[in-house]
């Protein structure tokens, strides 16, 4: 081996190296364009309910009959229609029962 020379291995690992960093900046890169892509689409469902003129509980409405018209197991349906002040309000009930003290 020659006094400058590089050995394979310390070639290969100089080019690991260099992939490495690649990866992460195209990783980087990646996550970027999925979070642009993630945002353009909230973006394109707001517009599209807001030239609609919708209220978010008529988009609930929509989208559960869409879900309940779709074929399938209707017990893999989420329910979107319960409210969730029902949930809550029967959450609190159960909280509020006073239980007897051993007094």
């Amino acid at each position: 081996m020659a006094g400058n020379a590089k050995s394979r291995s310390e070639r290969y690992a100089d080019e690991l190296k260099k992939l490495y960093e690649k990866r992460d900046k195209l990783d980087e890169k990646i996550r970027d364009v999925e979070e642009r892509k993630e945002e353009a689409e909230k973006t394109e469902i707001y517009d599209y309910v807001k030239e609609l003129n919708l209220s978010p509980r008529k988009v609930q409405i929509m989208i559960e009959h869409a879900a309940h018209s779709m074929p399938g197991d209707p017990d893999l349906i989420v329910d979107l229609t319960q409210d969730k002040t029902e949930d809550t309000t029967e959450d609190t009930t159960e909280d509020n029962k006073e239980e007897p003290d051993g007094e």
